[in-house]
This record gives structure tokens, C-alpha cells and sequence, in this order.
């Protein structure tokens, strides 16, 4: 398995788990547009995970600023492929979003 930024190119894979792991029927061409401003945003990071070449999870982090700490990250979506899910996907997505 492999740990990724996303691509524009991912914006199918991404629908499809969106449906089958969160049951989100957003259209594809809206997920699209949205992993478009995605990931030109500059607080914003999307990665994926890849299992033989296969988009089999993602996860999507905002920047969290307040006054009383150092600037953090907040957890906005974590999505596991139903038929990747329970091999550690999730796991490995989180750890890279630490980094």
C-alpha cells in the first residue's frame, strides 16, 4: 500500500468509495469540481491510499487554528473502501495525516 496526495485523476475512485463506504451519492461530475478547489486549496490536504494501483481509501484534513495551541489539523473525512476495509487502510491514512 502506498500513501499519496490526491490527483485530479482520483475524483472516480473517490466517488465510488463516497458510495459504497459513506453512502454519499454525490454526482460524479460535483465530486469533481470539488477535488478540483480541493486540492489548490492551500489548507486543505487530501491524500489517498493505493493498493496495486487501486484508490482504496482517502483522507481529507483542514487546517484548525485557535489561541491556545500551535496550529493543528482537523479530520474532516476518512473513507475505507468496503472491500479494503480491516487490511489497515484507515490506520496508514491516519499515520500519514499525523505527519
Amino acid at each position: 500500500m502506498h500513501i499519496r496526495e490526491a490527483r485530479a485523476e482520483d475524483a472516480p475512485a473517490i466517488h465510488r468509495i463516497n458510495r459504497e463506504a459513506l453512502a454519499y451519492d454525490f454526482p460524479l461530475a460535483d465530486t469533481q469540481a470539488q477535488l478540483d478547489r480541493i486540492i489548490k486549496a492551500p489548507n486543505i490536504k487530501l491524500l489517498v491510499a493505493e493498493d496495486v494501483d487501486v484508490v482504496c481509501g482517502y483522507i481529507q484534513l483542514s487546517d484548525y487554528e485557535n489561541t491556545y495551541h500551535r496550529p493543528l489539523k482537523n479530520l474532516i473525512t476518512l473513507a475505507t473502501a468496503p472491500a479494503h476495509q480491516g487490511r489497515g487502510v484507515g490506520r496508514a491514512l491516519l499515520a500519514a495525516g499525523e505527519e
